[in-house]
C-alpha cells in the first residue's frame, strides 16, 4: 500500500510542477541560494574544526544516563555555545591600544578574510588613538581574536557531534537550527545564541516578530516550516505574499526531489514517509501544542539597545513561582506524601478539595499556569476540577456530580468528569473536560448548561495512571493540555473574560486549587502538582 500511494503522489506532482509556471523567481532564487549553503555544514574540515572547539567529551561525562543521550548532548551544546563560547561584540576594542572604539564604515573583505568566509568587514576608529580596526564578521569560523557571528558551531555543531539537522531561513532575518531527534521521533528548534531548545514559538511571542517564511534546508529536503513557528496561521497568511503557495510548496518540492536523486528508492520512500508525517504534525499539532513560559521571553543575544531597535525585547512580565510544600486541605482531602495530595478514597459521598494558601492578586495579573498530574483510579465517579476563586482558602463546594465546586460563587472551573450523570446535570460524556463559570452573583454549577466549552475527544481519565496536563488561564480565557512525549498538546481552548467570572475589581484575591466528589458510587482522585506560575505585568 505504501508503495502504491508513493508512486500516485509522484505522478501527481510531476503533472501538477507541469501545469505551474513560476511567476516569482528572485524570491525563489533567493531560497535556492540561501538552501544551498547547508553543504558546506558538513564539509569534513569545518566539522573536525567544530569538534576541535566543542568540549564532547565533557558532554558525554556530565549526560544524565538515565535521559536520551542524544538530546541531552545538543541542549548541553547548546548551553555552552551560548554560556561559554559566544560572545556578542557591538564595538570591539581598539586592536592598537585596547581601547574604547566607535563604528566607523563598512569595507569589502580581504583575501585572507575571505579565505575564512567573512561576508562584511566593519572597521572601528579608537576613540584614544584615533587608528582603526577591522572586525571581520565571519560566517564559519574564528580567526585571530575576531569571534564569528553566528553559523560554524551554532549550525554545524549539531551536525559534527553526530545529529541530523538542517537550517531554518526566516525571511525577517534570522536564522536557527532544527535537530531530528530519534528519541521523540520529530524535528526539534534549537537556537544556539538563545540557548533554546524545543521553543518554536519564541520569534513570534516571546520577540514579537511578524513571522513569513521559515523554510527548513538540508542536504535531503526543503519543507516549509513556517506553522511550528506561529500560531495564527489566517494572520501569517496574509503576510505571505512573495510567491504563491503552490508554487512554494513545488519549488521546495523539486529542491528535495533533486537532494535525493542519487538515493535508492527504499531511502526516498524512507524520507517521504518521515515527510509525510511531519506535514501532518505541522498541520494538525502545531497549532495545538501548548505555549510555553520560556517562549515568551524577549531576545536574549545582544546589548539592550540594540534589541530594542529591533523591537524584540520582549514582553516584560514578572514571574512568581509558588512554592508547592504547603496547602490548605479541606473535607476529605488529604496529603500521602510530599507531592501527593488525595482529594478522595475509594468512598462514596466524600468531597474535598485544597488551595494553595497564597492568594494571586488579580490587579496586574497576565496569567496563571500550573503543571499538574492526575491519577484516577476505579471506574466509579465523579471526577475532579482545577479551580481558581475569590471567596477564600476555606471553601468547599457540593459533592456528587458537582465535583465539590458546585455552588462556588466567583469561580472558574476545568473539570475533568468521569461520570455520565445524564439526569442531574446533563454530562455530555462519561469523559470529558470542561470549563465551567457563571457571572456573579450566581454559584458555579458543574450542570451542562453552564459549561463554556468542552471536549470528549481525549484519552480514558480513569485509567489509575498518572496524567500530565497544563491548563493556562488568563484575562481572556482558559487552554488545557495533555501531554504527549515531552510536549503538551491543547485540547480545549475557551475564550471568557476571566476577570469577569471572579467578580473583579469587587474582588482582587483569587486562590488556586482542586476539588474533586464521590456519590453513589467511588473512585480515588489523587492530584500532584508539579509547577504553579503566576504572572503579573
Amino acid at each position: 500500500m505504501d508503495d502504491i500511494v508513493y508512486n500516485i503522489t509522484q505522478q501527481w506532482l510531476t503533472t501538477l510542477k507541469s501545469r505551474i509556471q513560476y511567476n516569482n523567481k528572485p524570491f525563489l532564487k533567493k531560497l535556492e541560494s540561501f538552501g544551498s549553503g547547508v553543504f558546506k555544514y558538513e564539509d569534513p574540515v569545518l566539522l573536525e574544526r567544530a569538534l576541535d572547539l566543542i568540549p564532547i567529551q565533557r558532554f558525554y561525562d556530565e549526560a544524565d544516563p538515565e535521559n536520551c543521550l542524544e538530546d541531552t548532548i545538543i541542549k548541553k551544546l547548546l548551553y555552552w555555545f551560548k554560556n561559554e563560547f559566544f560572545t556578542w561584540v557591538n564595538s570591539p576594542p581598539c586592536e592598537h591600544c585596547n581601547k574604547e572604539t566607535r563604528s566607523e564604515s563598512i569595507v569589502m573583505p580581504t583575501p585572507e578574510e575571505r579565505r575564512y568566509d567573512a561576508y562584511r568587514v566593519e572597521t572601528y576608529r579608537c576613540t584614544a588613538c584615533f587608528k582603526i580596526s577591522r572586525f571581520p564578521r565571519y560566517k564559519i569560523v574564528t580567526q585571530g581574536n575576531y569571534w564569528k557571528q553566528d553559523a560554524a558551531v551554532a549550525e554545524n555543531g549539531p551536525i559534527a557531534v553526530g545529529a541530523e539537522a538542517r537550517i531554518v531561513y526566516d525571511s525577517t532575518d534570522h536564522v536557527w537550527t532544527e535537530v531530528y531527534s530519534e528519541f521523540e521521533q520529530r524535528w526539534i528548534h534549537c537556537d544556539a545564541c538563545e540557548d533554546a531548545w524545543d521553543r518554536p514559538l519564541l520569534y513570534s511571542l516571546g520577540w514579537g516578530k511578524k513571522l513569513s517564511y521559515c523554510i527548513a534546508f538540508s542536504t535531503v529536503e526543503a519543507l516549509d516550516v513556517t506553522k511550528r513557528y506561529t500560531r495564527d496561521w489566517p494572520v501569517v497568511l496574509q503576510r505571505r505574499k512573495q510567491v504563491r503557495e503552490i508554487e512554494l510548496a513545488l519549488f521546495l518540492d523539486d529542491l528535495t526531489q533533486i537532494r535525493q536523486q542519487s538515493f535508492s528508492l527504499e531511502k526516498k520512500k524512507e524520507l517521504n514517509q518521515r515527510r509525510v508525517r511531519e506535514l501532518l504534525e505541522l498541520e494538525e499539532m502545531s497549532a495545538k501544542r501548548m505555549i510555553k513560559e520560556d517562549e515568551l521571553v524577549g531576545r536574549q543575544s545582544g546589548s539592550a539597545e540594540w534589541r530594542q531597535m529591533r523591537g524584540e525585547q520582549g514582553n516584560d512580565l514578572k514571574k512568581e513561582t509558588r512554592s508547592l510544600h504547603k496547602f490548605t486541605l479541606l473535607g476529605s482531602c488529604r496529603q500521602l506524601d510530599s507531592t501527593i495530595i488525595r482529594l478522595t478514597d475509594n468512598t462514596t459521598d466524600q468531597t474535598g478539595a485544597f488551595y494553595h494558601p497564597e492568594s494571586v492578586d488579580l490587579t496586574d495579573i497576565k496569567g496563571i499556569e500550573v503543571e499538574f498530574a492526575l491519577r484516577i483510579i476505579g471506574n466509579g465517579a465523579d471526577g475532579l476540577a482545577f479551580v481558581v476563586q475569590t471567596v477564600s482558602k476555606d471553601v468547599l463546594g457540593e459533592g456528587g456530580c458537582q465535583l465539590g465546586y458546585g455552588g462556588i460563587k466567583q469561580c472558574v472551573a476545568v473539570e475533568f468528569d468521569t461520570y455520565q450523570s445524564s439526569d442531574r446535570c446533563a454530562d455530555p460524556s462519561g469523559n470529558h473536560i470542561s470549563v465551567h463559570a457563571r457571572k456573579p452573583p450566581f454559584p458555579n454549577s458543574a450542570h451542562h448548561d453552564y459549561s463554556l466549552g468542552h471536549t470528549s475527544s481525549i484519552l480514558p481519565l480513569a485509567t489509575g495512571q498518572w496524567i500530565h496536563i497544563k491548563v493556562q488561564l488568563d484575562r481572556d480565557g482558559v487552554q488545557v493540555g495533555l501531554r504527549d512525549k515531552n510536549q503538551y498538546i491543547q485540547v480545549l481552548d475557551v475564550c471568557l473574560n476571566t476577570l469577569d467570572y471572579l467578580n473583579y475589581p469587587h474582588s482582587k484575591q483569587a486562590w488556586i486549587g482542586f476539588t474533586a466528589s464521590t456519590g453513589g458510587l467511588a473512585q480515588i482522585h489523587d492530584v500532584q502538582l508539579t509547577q504553579l506560575n503566576v504572572y503579573y505585568k
